[in-house]
């Protein structure tokens, strides 16, 4: 009897973890080309009343909009990245045991910044965020990264910076 090894058919939900402005998406782009995402700043950009300069506007409703695809990227057997910064560490926690139920392989791929760095790279680009909330959320991010860890598979740590 011929033994034929078949391919491994691992479906895998990424999860972004970092401040505005640290390169999430860029990284993102880089390493996982092929990969379905859920990017709630991508979805403000369709929604009427967006504003680049002040996207709070239409904040509630993208998360709503990405809450919708994220169950059915789980209802379904696609990896997908979900493009966010952690620092609701509650709400990711629980949606990536919501994945993990479904099957999914969790990993988080942490995006790192000096905050200095991030207020810069935050300025320059259209979709800017106020930086005392660009400080707020880096600091969260940085009391929150341990909680989150323990709840993946696999956890990729990338620096920008460098």
């Amino acid at each position: 009897m011929t033994n034929y090894l078949l391919p491994q058919t691992t479906k895998e939900a990424v999860f972004l973890l970092g401040p505005p402005a640290a390169g999430k998406s860029t990284t993102r782009q880089k390493l996982y080309p092929t990969y379905q995402v859920i990017d709630p700043d991508e979805i403000k950009k369709g929604l009427d009343g967006y504003d680049p300069k002040n996207p709070s506007t239409v904040h509630t409703e993208s998360k709503i909009i990405a809450r919708e695809m994220f169950e059915n990227m789980i209802g379904g057997n696609e990896s997908f990245v979900y493009d966010t910064t952690g620092g609701n560490h509650k709400r990711m926690i629980r949606e990536m045991y919501e994945a993990h139920e479904k099957g999914f392989t969790i990993t988080i791929l942490q995006v790192t910044c000096p905050l200095d760095e991030c207020l810069k790279r935050n300025r320059i680009r259209d979709r800017t965020v106020p930086d005392r909330i660009v400080r707020e959320i880096w600091q969260e991010v940085e009391e929150v990264t341990s909680k989150i860890l323990p709840h993946s598979d696999h956890h990729i740590l990338i620096d920008t910076s460098r």
